[in-house]
């Protein structure tokens, strides 16, 4: 991720919410994603940024497990509820999207707003948090938006903002690069299609295990590529 892509994307976020989150407004994010997708994560760390960067005072956040009704209620008072943007938050993740549907449901009077992301949307069953009057759902691209307005109607509040990882900005290299191209060929879900053929292939070659320098907060990674 370069300045020259970032920069820009990350004012784009601040201008398109700093009309809705005003400064000193106190927030809740809810949906910590409690899975080992950096996505997910880099995206929850661009959330809490672009909170700090609005002047909104992050009262309460919380995972689908650690949610507390009663917590979240005294700490964020009349403040705006932000669902995290999990790619996963309208789709295959039922369990994450029921626990986000009933957040919606305890707090039915407070705006609420569904961070950028790339939703799967149920196409059947009434749409997810049709019934909240005061939601406000961002779709981080053109199709994703075409899907949601297709799914809730021309009465949604459907805007277009892009990832929130872009408020991370640039990442400086840990270490100097090994290769000259990393292809990222999923066999998963999220992407199923002419790449999974060759990620398949792949699997079956000798694999090496690639270390990542230890983060401030003391949690390792490593990952493991095929050549």
């Amino acid at each position: 991720m370069t300045a020259e892509l970032a920069g820009p994307l990350a004012k784009t976020l601040r201008e398109t919410f700093t009309p809705l989150i005003a400064r000193g407004t106190p927030v809740a994010l809810v949906g910590f994603a409690e899975t080992p997708n950096c996505g997910g994560h880099a995206m929850w760390l661009g959330e809490k940024r672009l909170i700090a960067e609005l002047g909104a005072k992050l009262a309460y956040e919380c995972s689908a497990q650690s949610y507390d009704r009663a917590e979240m209620e005294r700490k964020l008072g009349g403040g705006t509820i932000l669902l995290h943007g999990n790619a996963n938050s309208f789709g295959r993740n039922a369990a994450f999207l029921e626990f986000q549907a009933r957040v919606l449901a305890d707090f039915p009077a407070h705006a609420a707003i569904a961070l950028p992301s790339q939703p799967e949307i149920p196409r059947e069953g009434e749409p997810p948090f049709a019934k909240h009057e005061r939601l406000t759902l961002f779709a981080s691209s053109e199709a994703a938006r075409s899907a949601l307005a297709r799914r809730y109607g021309p009465g949604a509040r459907i805007e277009l903002a892009p990832d929130t990882t872009f408020m991370l900005g640039p990442q400086k290299r840990a270490c100097d690069p090994i290769y000259d191209i990393v292809w990222i060929a999923r066999s998963d879900g999220d992407k199923a299609n002419d790449q999974t053929e060759v990620a398949t292939r792949l699997s079956t070659q000798s694999a090496e295990k690639f270390p990542i320098p230890p983060y401030p907060d003391g949690i390792e990674m490593s990952f493991v590529a095929k050549q």
